[in-house]
């Protein structure tokens, strides 16, 4: 960010010769707010802080999303799953779109043509889960019907189908 705040420094003709956008997460936020950022703040003319979205946000996001990418209602979401995405990412979009990656991952997985909120919320459990798993000097090794990961000499089952890291 330093190095941005020089560049902002140059000028031609009394006209900045470099206009910047930033976009991040909240961290980015609190960065800024630093005592030590105080000379690029007084350069920044507009911000805005996009909060977290409300139930129906999440399904207008959740259904654009998908209809950018040529989904046809297939596989089938019931209502349920959009209360259920909302409940577990607290309405933050890139909490939905793990989850819903991981949704969609699961359907074509296992052929599901219709999305439930329990599948939602075993999905869910499985990425809490998975927040909590070993450093990353693990080893998982996959079947069709799940896999292990090793780490010091113990396993543990997983059930997530066709994945494998090294």
């Amino acid at each position: 960010i330093e190095e941005l705040r020089m560049l902002s420094n140059y000028q031609l003709s009394n006209r900045a010769l470099l206009q910047s956008y930033l976009i991040g997460q909240p961290e980015l936020r609190a960065k800024l707010r630093l005592p030590a950022m105080e000379p690029f703040r007084q350069r920044v003319i507009a911000s805005c802080h996009l909060g977290p979205l409300d139930l129906a946000d999440v399904r207008g996001y959740i259904e654009h999303r998908l209809r950018h990418v040529g989904w046809k209602d297939n596989p089938r979401l019931d209502d349920g799953v959009f209360e259920s995405v909302y409940r577990h990412t607290d309405g933050i979009p890139r909490r939905i779109n793990v989850l819903m990656s991981r949704m969609l991952l699961d359907a074509v997985m296992n052929g599901r043509q219709q999305i439930t909120s329990e599948q939602i919320e075993r999905l869910a459990a499985e990425l809490r889960d998975e927040d909590r798993a070993p450093p990353p000097n693990c080893v998982t090794l996959s079947t069709r019907s799940g896999g292990f990961v090793t780490q010091n000499g113990r396993a543990s089952r997983f059930s997530l189908r066709s994945s494998a890291v090294l």
